[in-house]
């Protein structure tokens, strides 16, 4: 009789068909039961072969953007928006840096739109981008009038408090500021509940704001 090979398994089994073999994947420390190991978004293999991210952290730069996020939104990876350590937010594609207050993260950056969160004081922080402003905002409780320094940070040159439409919120917001990078820039705080350091938290950020080259 004839011995044929069509029952035996193959040579370089690749149980989850992420592209990885079983051997590469225990060699990784990743799942042969799983095309995405860390589920960011990024099969196994794209993130070994492709992206040079780990498999096994969903935000390898640490930065708090999860690797398949950072990909879609075509930001790197590998280099942290936010820095751990001092908690600056920098966005190469609007040329700009500001310091987060503590508690404060990233929520998204797409579409003209950079928005912050700090859910446990229920504060949002939204810089809208190149008059890219959302119809019907209320009228905020102080409007900021800013500048730039030579040394690229925002200034406040002049602030006008405005008849207070939101009684049982705190809204700050800049007016729009226009760079000589051709970007515009508004810059806007959001607080749900009301508490007597929303003002200088919000002039804390504005003066952390700096345009880069």
């Amino acid at each position: 009789s004839t011995t044929t090979n069509a029952n035996l398994p193959p040579a370089n089994p690749d149980t989850d068909g992420d592209g990885l073999t079983d051997e590469e994947e225990a060699s990784l420390g990743t799942s042969i039961g799983a095309a995405d190991t860390d589920d960011d978004g990024l099969s196994d293999r794209e993130e070994v072969k492709v992206y040079k991210t780990d498999p096994t952290k969903p935000d390898t730069d640490g930065d708090e953007l999860n690797d398949g996020d950072e990909i879609k939104d075509k930001k790197d990876p590998l280099v942290a928006d936010i820095s751990p350590e001092t908690g600056v937010y920098v966005n190469n594609d609007y040329k700009f840096s500001l310091t987060l207050l503590p508690g404060m993260v990233l929520s998204s950056a797409a579409d003209n739109l950079v928005l912050f969160n700090d859910d446990v004081n229920q504060i949002k922080l939204y810089i809208n981008l190149d008059n890219n402003q959302p119809p019907n905002l209320p009228t905020p409780d102080i409007s900021y009038l800013i500048g730039v320094g030579s040394d690229g940070f925002v200034y406040i040159k002049n602030s006008e408090i405005l008849p207070d439409k939101t009684p049982y919120s705190s809204e700050y917001a800049t007016q729009n500021y226009e760079s000589v990078n051709d970007h515009i820039y508004n810059i806007r705080y959001v607080a749900t509940k009301r508490a007597d350091n929303h003002r200088a938290n919000f002039e804390t950020l504005l003066k952390s704001f700096k345009f880069l080259d």
